[in-house]
């Protein structure tokens, strides 16, 4: 659930959908909002805040990073939608030498 939650804050950081120095919603109000642990959204903005998405400044709130705008949030989505799908393909049994062979083949 976690993962859900960081991508879908990840893509509205993205599309503008939360714009730069507008809070995140708090921890709990997004728990009872979604009916989900608190502790998932922890783990979701910790993430966030791992890829350089977010800031969490203690006794105020969770804000997006303010940089160059959007390009630098979709950077952070894409290397982790990447990360992911290098991550499916080594449990296949592919090595990323071949992935990146495939990918290589498939742009052209």
């Amino acid at each position: 659930m976690f993962r859900q939650i960081f991508d879908a804050v990840a893509a509205a950081l993205a599309t503008g959908e939360i714009a730069p120095g507008e809070q995140l919603p708090t921890i709990h109000a997004l728990a009872r909002e979604l009916d989900v642990n608190p502790n998932t959204i922890v783990r979701a903005y910790r993430e966030l805040e791992h890829a350089a998405l977010v800031v969490s400044e203690r006794g105020r709130g969770t804000f997006p990073v303010e940089r160059a705008g959007p390009l630098v949030h979709k950077d952070g989505v894409l290397r982790k939608a990447l990360g992911r799908m290098f991550r499916e393909c080594e449990r296949e049994g592919f090595s990323q030498a071949e992935v990146m062979l495939f990918l290589r083949r498939e742009i052209r």
